[in-house]
């Protein structure tokens, strides 16, 4: 059997006055720990709503299922933490709800 592609689809409702500084420090502060625990970023999307509103799709490859499962276990337990919480907290302004997906292809 081919090995399928996984894909973590994340999508935030952003505040549009912020974008460009919560593009910036997610790129920063962020994606570094996506990349060193074996995310591989394919992408970021933006759709501005109107007004004060947004959404950004952020999507990531992994090798397979299990290792994406991995990334998710090892990040949630990180905001368990002092430092994740304080991460969460820097985020908070930017942010008004965060939506996740995994996606495995078809064939």
């Amino acid at each position: 059997m081919t090995q399928r592609r996984v894909l973590l689809m994340t999508k935030v409702d952003a505040v549009w006055s912020r974008i460009d500084e919560f593009h910036e420090y997610w790129r920063t502060h962020n994606l570094p720990f996506w990349e060193q625990n074996g995310a591989r970023h394919v992408g970021s999307f933006v759709n501005y709503l109107g007004g004060s509103k947004s959404q950004i799709l952020r999507l990531f490859e992994f090798d397979a299922l299990e290792q994406c499962h991995r990334f998710l276990a090892l990040r949630e337990s990180m905001f368990d933490s002092d430092p994740g919480r304080e991460q969460m907290a820097r985020l908070h302004p930017y942010l008004e709800r965060i939506e996740e997906s995994v996606w495995i292809s078809a064939y």
